[in-house]
């Protein structure tokens, strides 16, 4: 069991990056719905050891994630923190940065150009935080030319996040709460005050270089394992919806955007936004994150808006018989991290100390492994440090 729990830290530390084209038709699924609720029961088949589990403790049970540990010191961001002196670093500011260093065309599709950026659904501001690191140490003439807006939930609702590291209270002129000062997107009005501030105009002018939505919800929090993700009527699920059909919107012609999705496809309708939207860009790229294999989140990412003259031509089935390629890849990857978590959630009272010290030895080596390949640098004298 030792060298097992030793090397098991470093079977698949990889992103997992598809696009469409990555894949041919020979699926050739003829009825696309009934795919649908395969996958969605597949889904719940994968979880259900976990939501059943007599001994789940949802807390205790994350900590054999990767570039997570038993003992917090381990931990990826606290690593980033006293190493390299940085500040506020959360996961999402870990995922954000991930994503920049593995889709370069995000940044680069910009160069000598002014880069301007909008952040829906931002609070507390780690997406925003780390832009501002990566353009610091990889682009500094974009970071020079870099301005930034974001907006973000500010109802009573549960879901709403507060100024954790003090970003809204510092950078007030950058957050833009919509007509009324909710910053719901859900919300027809401020949809149509964002698209007109922020997006183009009819005669594909204007917009920004760079959208990003990490749009969340409370329900995500839950003890049991998601089970707001595949319910067709849930904040989740809504949400979205209005990311696939505002970013677009948002972007201008040649700019990027990048959203958060999950496992699985819950219905029609998404499949039919997911091809609207591959159809708005000359490239889509769909990402699984090595930071959060556990989650049944994954990224959605345009490259280079196309005029609305100029959209891709897909049809629906040709679309879903290679996307759903890709669907499979996460829910296989998915599969294998549950198992490993239910591993040591039935055997954890057998690992010795010095078996759980290799576990968080390797998961301190891979920390080292990924602040050296994202080119993390010291912050230590706090110059150009955001807050």
């Amino acid at each position: 069991m030792g060298n097992r729990l030793t090397k098991d830290y470093n079977i698949y530390l990889e992103n997992i990056i598809f696009n469409i084209n990555d894949f041919d038709t020979s699926n050739n699924i003829q009825n696309i719905e009934d795919n649908i609720i395969a996958n969605i029961n597949r889904y719940r088949l994968i979880n259900l050891p976990i939501d059943t589990h007599p001994n789940i403790d949802f807390k205790k049970a994350t900590k054999t994630r990767y570039y997570r540990s038993s003992k917090s010191e381990y931990t990826l961001s606290t690593y980033l923190k006293e190493k390299y002196y940085l500040r506020n670093i959360s996961q999402a500011w870990c995922k954000m940065f991930d994503i920049l260093d593995s889709v370069p065309e995000l940044i680069q599709q910009h160069i000598n150009k002014n880069f301007n950026t909008f952040h829906l659904c931002e609070a507390p501001g780690t997406f925003i935080s780390a832009l501002h690191y990566y353009l610091l140490w990889n682009y500094k003439p974009i970071h020079k030319k870099w301005n930034w807006n974001a907006q973000t939930l500010m109802d009573d609702s549960p879901d709403k996040l507060g100024d954790t590291f003090g970003y809204i209270h510092k950078y007030r002129d950058h957050w833009d709460f919509g007509p009324i000062g909710t910053g719901n997107i859900l919300d027809p009005a401020n949809q149509r005050y964002y698209i007109k501030k922020y997006g183009r105009k009819a005669d594909e002018e204007g917009g920004v270089n760079l959208v990003t939505a990490d749009c969340g919800g409370e329900e995500m929090k839950s003890h049991l394992t998601y089970k707001g993700i595949y319910n067709k009527n849930s904040m989740i699920t809504k949400l979205h919806i209005t990311e696939m059909k505002l970013l677009p919107k948002l972007v201008k012609i040649g700019g990027c955007c990048l959203l958060k999705s999950y496992l699985p496809i819950k219905g029609i309708e998404e499949v039919e936004n997911l091809l609207n939207f591959e159809r708005e860009f000359k490239e889509v790229k769909y990402i699984k994150l090595r930071i959060n294999m556990i989650s049944p989140e994954y990224y959605i990412i345009g490259i280079n808006k196309l005029p609305s003259n100029k959209l891709r031509n897909i049809s629906l089935n040709t679309f879903y018989n290679k996307f759903v390629n890709i669907e499979n890849s996460f829910l296989d990857w998915f599969e294998i991290e549950m198992n490993r978590r239910i591993f040591y959630m039935d055997f954890g009272k057998y690992i010795t100390n010095s078996q759980w010290n290799n576990i968080d030895k390797s998961i301190m080596d891979e920390n080292i492994k990924w602040s050296e390949e994202m080119n993390i640098q010291s912050m230590k004298n706090r110059k150009n440090d955001m807050i």
